[in-house]
């Protein structure tokens, strides 16, 4: 990784929240995580997160809520969503919604990191003004 970002994983499983903390942070970058879309939005409002690793399914605010409150604050994090569940829509619904990037899990750390890197990529751009301005910014 070519910077220190600030990863946020939001999930409401906490076996596949507490393994990404922990690949993430051998990974050598910083990470958090929410157990559910309230608790995302209250971190992103209140810390620099960098990039969101958002489950789509998830009970209470689902994937799909949380970016549409996502796109109403004037800095959002980039959004790679993650579901169990392959779709055929989701590529689509990911890219409607807003996300940069989505994974089916599980997914390998390598495919993982070359996301975020690219991810950090985007956002790089778009604070620079070089990037093309997506939804929410």
């Amino acid at each position: 990784m070519t910077s220190d970002p600030l990863i946020l994983v939001v999930d409401d499983e906490v076996r596949f929240r507490a393994n990404m903390l922990r690949l993430l942070g051998l990974s050598g970058l910083r990470a958090l995580a929410a157990a559910d879309g309230r608790e995302a939005l209250s971190i992103v409002d209140s810390l620099p997160v960098d990039v969101l690793l958002l489950d789509m399914k998830m009970p209470g605010m689902n994937g799909a809520e949380v970016m549409a409150e996502l796109a109403k604050r004037p800095a959002r994090p980039e959004v790679i969503f993650l579901s169990g569940h392959a779709s055929l829509d989701l590529p689509l619904d990911a890219a409607c919604q807003g996300a940069c990037d989505y994974l089916i899990k599980p997914c390998t750390m390598d495919v993982l990191l070359a996301k975020i890197e690219s991810a950090m990529e985007r956002r790089r751009a778009r604070r620079t003004g070089l990037g093309r301005p997506g939804p929410g910014t």
